[in-house]
């Protein structure tokens, strides 16, 4: 029998796989970063590292001061998702594949603007790119943790 798979699917396996195999740049800094640059992350602790979780263009980092680690990176994933991606290692997706995988996205980043006002499970609301948060709010966080988009 052979296995059906969806062309969608299919076609970020293989994406996935030619960014995996690229030579790409590693993020030092998150102060270099533009709203809607497509990132790769690092592996996820309990999720499939794949195209749908690995891969997402990045729509806000939170910082705060005693973050050693860089902050939370909020991520749109292709299925439309944002997550909350923290104590990750990041690279940028290299150029000659950014077509290709944005063709995935919906949204893509130049139809969500970069002025949104973003929270994390309802609370502690933010717009802006870069973000520095007081201690007391969270900056590292599970990925599990529920990211809205407010209108």
């Amino acid at each position: 029998m052979t296995d059906l798979i969806n062309p969608e699917q299919k076609l970020k396996s293989e994406l996935f796989k030619k960014i995996l195999e690229a030579e790409k740049t590693f993020i030092t800094d998150h102060n270099k970063l533009k709203y809607g640059q497509l990132l790769q992350t690092g592996l996820i602790a309990g999720l499939p590292y794949d195209f749908d979780h690995a891969i997402g263009y990045v729509v806000q980092v939170r910082t705060s001061p005693s973050n050693v680690f860089g902050g939370d990176y909020l991520l749109r994933h292709s299925d439309g998702t944002l997550r909350t991606h923290s104590n990750q290692a990041y690279w940028l997706v290299p150029d000659e594949l950014l077509a290709d995988v944005l063709s995935l996205f919906e949204p893509t980043p130049e139809h969500e603007g970069g002025d949104t006002v973003y929270s994390i499970n309802g609370k502690f609301p933010a717009a802006g790119f870069i973000v520095n948060v007081e201690d007391d709010e969270p900056v590292e966080i599970s990925t599990s943790i529920r990211v809205t988009q407010e209108t």
